[in-house]
């Protein structure tokens, strides 16, 4: 099995925005967040983050989905959800 190249593309694209989003939202904190916990009104950065990663691997499982090739086969697949701090490397 292997993607298409249309899909190969895609992957590398949401890998990049998926780093991308990791980057640019600062975990919250007590200091800093004028939200450090999510209410109907504010939304905590932790909030904001998940729910641009969930966006974005939702999309990268479709086009998996999708572009997978196999002769005759039909692939699907499921998110496998995990979180890596980056500090305790």
């Amino acid at each position: 099995m292997h993607l298409s190249p249309a899909g190969e593309r895609r992957v590398t694209e949401l890998r990049q925005e998926i780093a991308d989003a990791v980057a640019s939202i600062l975990p919250s904190d007590g200091l800093t967040d004028p939200c450090p916990i999510s209410t109907d009104t504010c939304t905590s950065r932790d909030d904001q983050l998940s729910a641009k990663l969930d966006a974005l691997t939702a999309e990268l499982e479709a086009v998996v989905n999708s572009e997978v090739q196999a002769a005759g086969v039909t692939a699907t697949g499921t998110v496998a959800r995990s979180v890596h701090d980056a500090r305790d490397s």
